[in-house]
């Protein structure tokens, strides 16, 4: 009998559907691909560090409630024995004494300075840690680290993390497996799980969701590193003039068009789009002389100060510099170019992440701002209007942002984004100027154009989507996700319920049906070993078409405007000027394209 090759998926976050779900769909698909699979998680051993610690109600960051996180994780993990060959732990692979006295003292000696450079065997450790540490509190700045907030670092998120490496060093020396599977790889423990399968020549694969949520449990991203350094790998393969596309492919892209547009999932978009024109016109103030409307879009800064300087490396992050310092200054800058462009509103809308629990201090400052400038054609966009950001795209001619997806999003409708963040091309399509006086020059020549909406863009952006897509997502096969838990009586199948992020309801309810998978080319990735667009093209040519920008225009128009367009509801004016903005303009390029 031929001994079956073994993978393994690191996957400690059991408590919770979106880590859990995809990692059996990943387990059903590679066992009848005949691989062994096995489930490393932990039984409390990074319970100070954990995601569901971080993301816990306060009432849960008590001892007891630590430990029932850590109970919910265990009755999860034990009901999925099934769809494993072996449940195995990080803690059953105890640290010696010698592992557990370092520990102690690394944590005893460590110091506030250590954190930019401690590092053991060339991985910075402690930039690693403070990942879930900088996101846990919010932090977006080093130097606003209180004496408190620096001792729980050293006391638990350095310590957890510490476990985590030794104790997997122990494991790697025992056991030995084709492949590691991992969740989003910016976390603290799966960023120390990818380094030490490199640094032991275990080859790993970090997997985390497609950008869009109506295949939220579905479509799968597999990559090495970082997801910005994943989307550079993409972006350097992807030639716009020349492209063949995949169907399933383009149904993914229009999924991810359609969700964006249409989805009325309150969590992932901060609040449902209204489409009601007239609304969002007078809620934002904007007056018939104000012919151009620019959105200014913040950034979640704990988020992107946790990943710029916990995951990216200095020599990757060197080659980008930031024409303003902060926010702040960017929002300031841009509020004394704008105030006597009277024909121009410029609206400022502020990231709803800097109120999850409280304002941060960043919209305390932005706060500031609105008092000291107002100005009629300066509007700012806080959560308390209830507005999507989708609302606020649909009527503007100009996307100003530091690094997001906004910038793909806006591309979409056919609207430039200027990005202040030099160097940071993140999709193929938006201005990425060089200094402030090209970044200002980039801001006026859009707006002194007849129509800043440009067909291209919508071409391009969706090219980039369906040639990311096609070159990186997998679907996993399908399982009813409560069949995974144990159901002995009423009260567990409530709190299974309440586990579920709220916003993931309505999506794990349309989980259904049994989705396909590719498996020859999912098989040919373990195997061959090369990099999965590598092995994209010899494995599709079948099902490979043509499609041509006839016929994508058309297919986007139907995603985005289908509704708006047919509407019988009677337009006002201005609602009438926005959608000759936003449609008119490309059913005129339809009309006059040839297939």
């Amino acid at each position: 009998m031929i001994k079956k090759e073994k993978i393994l998926i690191y996957a400690p976050f059991q408590g919770v559907a979106e880590y859990s779900f995809p990692f059996v769909k990943l387990s059903n698909t590679l066992r009848e691909l005949n691989y062994e699979v096995d489930l490393l998680t932990c039984r409390g051993l990074q319970i100070d560090s954990c995601i569901l610690q971080i993301s816990a109600h306060k009432e849960l960051n008590s001892i007891k409630g630590k430990k029932t996180i850590c109970n919910w994780c265990r009755e999860y993990t034990s009901a999925k024995e099934i769809y494993f060959d072996e449940l195995l732990d990080l803690d059953s692979f105890s640290l010696n004494i010698e592992d557990q006295n370092e520990i102690n003292n690394i944590v005893k000696k460590f110091q506030f300075k250590d954190i930019e450079s401690f590092e053991i065997d060339k991985i910075p450790i402690a930039r690693i840690a403070s990942y879930n540490f900088l996101l846990r509190f919010q932090i977006i700045d080093l130097n606003e680290i209180s004496e408190y907030q620096f001792e729980q670092f050293r006391s638990f998120y350095l310590k957890a993390v510490l476990k985590t490496f030794f104790s997997y060093k122990c494991f790697l020396k025992q056991k030995f497996y084709k492949m590691v599977f991992v969740g989003d790889p910016h976390y603290s423990q799966n960023q120390i799980i990818l380094r030490l399968n490199d640094l032991y020549n275990v080859k790993s694969i970090a997997m985390f969701p497609t950008h869009h949520h109506k295949y939220y449990f579905d479509h799968y991203l597999l990559c090495h590193g970082s997801n910005y350094e994943f989307t550079q790998k993409i972006l350097s393969a992807f030639t716009p003039k020349e492209f063949i596309y995949d169907k399933k492919s383009c149904d993914l892209a229009l999924a991810y068009v359609e969700s964006l547009w249409n989805s009325k999932q309150k969590s992932i978009f901060s609040t449902p789009k209204n489409n009601n024109l007239s609304e969002i016109l007078r809620c934002c103030k904007i007056k018939k002389q104000q012919k151009k409307i620019v959105l200014l879009v913040m950034s979640s800064l704990d988020e992107s100060f946790a990943t710029d300087f916990s995951v990216y490396n200095s020599e990757l992050w060197s080659q980008y510099s930031l024409l303003f310092e902060n926010q702040i200054l960017w929002i300031e800058e841009c509020i004394k170019y704008f105030k006597n462009r009277t024909d121009t509103k410029l609206i400022i809308r502020c990231h709803p992440r800097e109120y999850n629990e409280g304002k941060t201090a960043t919209i305390l400052e932005v706060e500031k701002l609105a008092n000291k400038y107002k100005h009629e054609n300066i509007y700012f966009n806080f959560p308390s209007d209830k507005i999507s950001v989708y609302d606020l795209l649909n009527i503007s001619d100009l996307c100003l942002m530091r690094r997001s997806s906004i910038g793909i999003q806006a591309g979409l409708i056919g609207i430039p984004a200027i990005s202040y963040v030099n160097g940071n091309e993140l999709y193929p399509v938006f201005f990425s100027p060089t200094s402030i006086e090209e970044y200002f020059l980039d801001i006026s020549n859009v707006l002194n154009s007849e129509n800043s909406r440009k067909y291209e863009y919508v071409e391009i952006q969706f090219k980039w989507l369906i040639h990311y897509y096609g070159k990186s997502s997998f679907k996993l096969n399908s399982n009813d996700y409560w069949d995974l838990h144990p159901k002995n009586d009423d009260e567990k199948e409530i709190r299974k319920k309440k586990n579920l992020p709220v916003h993931q309801i309505d999506i794990y309810n349309q989980l259904t049906k049994v989705l396909d998978l590719d498996k020859k080319l999912l098989e040919n990735y373990i195997k061959g070993g090369g990099e999965l667009w590598d092995n994209f093209d010899s494995f599709n040519q079948s099902s490979l078409i043509e499609i041509s920008s006839f016929n994508l225009v058309q297919m986007l128009l139907q995603a985005i405007f289908y509704k708006t367009i047919n509407s019988k509801k009677q337009q006002s004016i201005n609602e009438q000027r926005n959608l000759n903005k936003s449609i008119n303009f490309y059913l005129q390029i339809i009309e006059s394209k040839t297939v």
